[in-house]
């Protein structure tokens, strides 16, 4: 399966790329995964539940501060419209989700990931719109949620 298969390409790449301590350390992981394969304990079991109510977590706040948000079907960031904010910057030299964002990090202590990094000559398609992680542990969550929530008081 390809879960096996890249389990087996972490091994062989730690083989020659890691010292022995962490060698030990990664096989003694791969073994007990391999003894917990579909019971509940097993990380491979758990982690798409727990990245499943991070994603929850974080587009429950963001809709409860009446920010649009674009569900993903893979990975660990939600898009979020940040029209609804009503911030306005000058864009002529820098775009407007890289500020919102320096300002959301210094203003409301929530860091965000501004998605016009990822476009080339077409930033305006993204021009509003920035990425959050729900990757984080359950406090940070929490916290971030909060903040999200007071976000547009």
């Amino acid at each position: 399966s390809s879960g096996i298969n890249a389990e087996y390409g972490v091994h062989q790449t730690a083989v020659y790329s890691a010292p022995t301590i962490l060698q030990e350390v990664i096989a003694r992981c791969v073994e007990r995964e391999i003894q917990m394969k579909g019971h509940g304990d097993a990380y491979h079991t758990q982690l798409p539940q727990i990245m499943k109510d991070g994603c929850s977590q974080i587009m429950a706040a963001c809709q409860d501060a009446g920010l649009d948000v674009v569900e993903p079907f893979g990975g660990y960031f939600i898009l979020v419209d940040t029209s609804p904010l009503g911030l306005e910057f000058d864009t002529s030299q820098v775009e407007y989700d890289i500020q919102c964002v320096h300002w959301l990090t210094e203003h409301k202590k929530l860091a965000g990931i501004p998605l016009s990094l990822f476009f080339g000559k077409n930033k305006h398609i993204s021009e509003k719109y920035i990425r959050l992680c729900f990757a984080k542990s359950e406090g940070t969550l929490k916290t971030g949620g909060d903040i999200i929530r007071d976000i547009t008081k």
